[in-house]
């Protein structure tokens, strides 16, 4: 994120629409910078959808959705299992182990 660029707005919600936060600057920070992380530079990018095959699926619903509003231009990622994330549209999969400290976010800490 540049200078005077604005804050993306980042929400969590549980995947049937029960239990929603939005994070505040500094978790959307970390969230930001580890995304950034997982998904690798562009070419990283491009060699990751070169080799994912197209028809991959799906069988469980997500655990919680993290939607990201930036100015407008919304992106949905679900988060399986804890900690895989997926965005939403695309078949490839990343080990996001940030996706289990957002759940104590969205849930809150187990006694």
């Amino acid at each position: 994120m540049g200078i005077g660029e604005a804050m993306p707005t980042v929400t969590l919600e549980e995947f049937n629409g029960t239990v929603s936060i939005q994070l505040d600057s500094v978790q959307t920070q970390m969230f930001e910078e580890q995304l950034r992380k997982v998904r690798g530079g562009w070419l990283i990018r491009l060699i990751n959808w070169l080799t994912t095959p197209r028809v991959r699926t799906f069988a469980t619903a997500p655990d919680y959705l993290i939607k990201v509003d930036n100015q407008g231009q919304q992106t949905v990622y679900e988060i399986h299992g804890g900690y895989v994330l997926r965005k939403v549209g695309e078949t490839t999969t990343y080990n996001f182990y940030l996706g289990l400290l957002m759940l104590e976010w969205l849930y809150g800490p187990t006694p």
